[in-house]
């Protein structure tokens, strides 16, 4: 089994979320990043509850347009998801991904990634301590996993292969590219490891090369 890594996402969206102090989210500068409970439709949106430090994002009204994707498949995370990630994030002083799920704007596969920001350098010893107080913010971003995809297998310029992407963190794996069900011969497939920069994360692609369509000979009328 090969690993295979891509290390330029196509992100269709970026917003900078400042840490902040709960008595700071009032501040007229920026809006919080607000995190809703995701509950039925039958039910009130609830907010998550008060914590000790929040982040908050900040950008002009030109750019509600171009962030909404982005901020809309924010909301689909819980408080308590949010506040994991960017647990993991400073905690690695990686990018992180959050699980795969369907956006709002384009019903396709996406992924957010969220990515700290320190206020200066410190060497790779430092506590977690040390590490949560250097920390000025969190660089948000999110990417359609299948446009990521089809532009790798644009350039390839191969369309004689199927690909089939998993996410198999968890113990039940998620399809996040591909079809869902297709008839293929095993022979023909290769299994790979992807890494997309997240070491919480594991990824699996399926390549499939498809066998060309036999079309025979007609006889002219």
């Amino acid at each position: 089994m090969d690993n295979t890594t891509f290390k330029r996402p196509l992100l269709s969206g970026v917003v900078y979320a400042e840490r902040a102090g709960h008595c700071k989210i009032d501040d007229k500068r920026g809006r919080q990043w607000h995190i809703m409970h995701v509950t039925p439709e039958s039910e009130p949106l609830e907010p998550s509850p008060v914590q000790e430090e929040y982040v908050r994002y900040e950008f002009g009204e030109d750019d509600n347009a171009y962030m909404g994707p982005l901020l809309s498949s924010l909301g689909m995370m819980t408080g308590e998801e949010d506040r994991h990630h960017e647990l993991k994030a400073r905690a690695v002083e990686k990018a992180v991904l959050s699980a795969p799920f369907r956006l709002f704007s384009s019903n396709r596969t996406g992924v957010i990634l969220i990515y700290p920001v320190y206020k200066s350098k410190f060497s790779p010893s430092v506590s977690l301590e040390e590490r949560i107080r250097a920390t000025a913010g969190y660089i948000g971003g999110l990417f359609e996993f299948e446009s990521l995809v089809e532009s790798i297998l644009w350039q390839l310029g191969n369309q004689t292969v199927l690909v089939k992407v998993y996410d198999i963190t968890n113990c039940r794996p998620s399809l996040m590219y591909g079809p869902n069900y297709v008839k293929f011969d095993r022979t023909m497939a290769h299994m790979s490891k992807l890494e997309l920069g997240d070491p919480f994360r594991k990824y699996l692609m399926i390549c499939i090369k498809m066998r060309p369509l036999n079309l025979g000979c007609q006889p002219l009328p």
